[in-house]
């Protein structure tokens, strides 16, 4: 089973709750805590609470700081995101010049950019002075051709302005895109069955197939960084990012066929501890979003996460699942969990990082004429299929999604 690392990390398990018991005394011990034991996230209640609080404060540490001591002792850290979130942004964009300095990273890889633009992205991280146009000509190459969000392309900028601060002789961060260049909007309205012209569907079929992109991810990461003996710091989605987990797919009964493994997966089981992930706190998928006959509650982990934050003051804190009084908590209301019993918080999160409540993380930033003339004359189609809405030009299309409409 997938699971099965828990078996190997029995003992540390058993070491960490020693280690941690003596700390927390007066405080209720979760009875799941270091033993081989799963609960369900709807049954931990508040007085656990000073427990989470007191280990949290002997074990965590601040984000920045967490990520940084991360990616000294691995090779390649895999931080999963959930998009268009500009705290996350942020704290990747912070990140970079802490694990250039200090944990010796020297690649920056990121999802929201193509492995074709690569020599795009080193002309701009290296040039004498920072190229808006060209950031924008890359940002417009993303997949989708609709990710104009500030934040992400400022993490471009935090490396120029690394590159720019440091002395001469002295090697140089790279950054990179680790995905392959299609176009996402032709597949989804090839798939919606929304082409009519030959040409363009000709076109849909030829495309790389979409399902198979951890697999080049997989592919441009050791390319440009493991297959290198380089250091890295990646940022991806975070169902790319699981290193202990692979996500359920089903058979025509709705029942498990077999599990999915994704890019962080793949490459745990080819380069061990070498390779790192670490989980942004975000919300959970009910399983509804792939059984559409389930008529159960929704999912309540992150809402646990929350409540045990707000006892700890809501500090920003990161720390590792394992170990952790977190690590056995599972939530079958869930779909990371629904399907597979043995799957625990420590299984989807190796490292996990929480900034704030989910209702506090700021949206990310529309950059302004994003939307250009030429998008606009290829993309009207797609866009008035996606929004549900007819628009007459490019600034209608760019002022909708600076509203903030999220656009996948």
């Amino acid at each position: 089973m997938i699971q099965g690392h828990r078996k190997l990390i029995g003992a540390a398990l058993v070491a960490a709750a020693g280690v941690a018991a003596w700390t927390c005394t007066t405080a209720k011990k979760p009875f799941w805590y270091g033993r081989d034991a799963t609960v369900e996230a709807a049954q931990v209640d508040d007085s656990y609470f000073p427990f989470f609080s007191k280990w949290l404060s002997r074990s965590g540490s601040d984000p920045l700081t967490y990520i940084v001591e991360k990616a000294k002792a691995h090779e390649l850290v895999i931080v999963g995101e959930h998009h268009y979130m500009k705290d996350y942004c942020e704290l990747f964009a912070r990140a970079v010049p802490e694990v250039y300095r200090k944990a010796g990273v020297r690649v920056i890889a990121l999802e929201v950019c193509n492995a074709e633009d690569n020599d795009k992205i080193a002309r701009l991280v290296e040039g004498p002075a920072y190229d808006v146009p060209l950031a924008y000509e890359i940002a417009r190459s993303e997949d989708w051709e609709l990710w104009g969000y500030k934040e992400y392309w400022d993490i471009l900028e935090a490396a120029w302005a690394l590159n720019k601060s440091l002395p001469a002789g002295q090697e140089h961060l790279r950054v990179v895109g680790i995905d392959k260049k299609m176009d996402f909007q032709l597949d989804a309205l090839w798939r919606a069955n929304k082409l009519t012209d030959a040409a363009l569907i000709e076109k849909a079929k030829s495309q790389p197939d979409i399902y198979k992109r951890d697999d080049w991810i997989v592919e441009n990461l050791e390319k440009e960084i493991l297959g290198k003996g380089a250091k890295g710091l990646v940022l991806i989605g975070l169902n790319h990012s699981f290193t202990r987990y692979a996500q359920p797919k089903l058979d025509k009964d709705l029942k498990l066929e077999r599990e999915w493994p994704r890019t962080g997966y793949i490459l745990r089981q080819k380069y061990g501890d070498k390779v790192f992930q670490v989980a942004l706190h975000g919300p959970q998928m009910s399983p509804q979003v792939v059984d559409k006959t389930y008529q159960g509650s929704e999912p309540v982990m992150s809402d646990l996460v929350e409540r045990i934050m707000a006892a700890h003051g809501n500090a920003p804190v990161g720390f590792d699942g394992t170990g952790s009084p977190f690590a056995n908590i599972r939530d079958n209301l869930s779909y990371y969990y629904h399907w597979q019993p043995r799957v625990t918080f420590a299984d989807l999160n190796e490292g996990f990082v929480f900034v704030k409540p989910i209702k506090e993380l700021a949206p990310c930033s529309w950059m302004k004429g994003f939307i250009s003339d030429e998008m606009f004359e290829k993309s009207k189609v797609y866009y008035e299929f996606a929004y549900g809405r007819k628009f007459r030009n490019s600034r209608e299309v760019d002022e909708f999604l600076a509203s903030g409409l999220k656009t996948l």
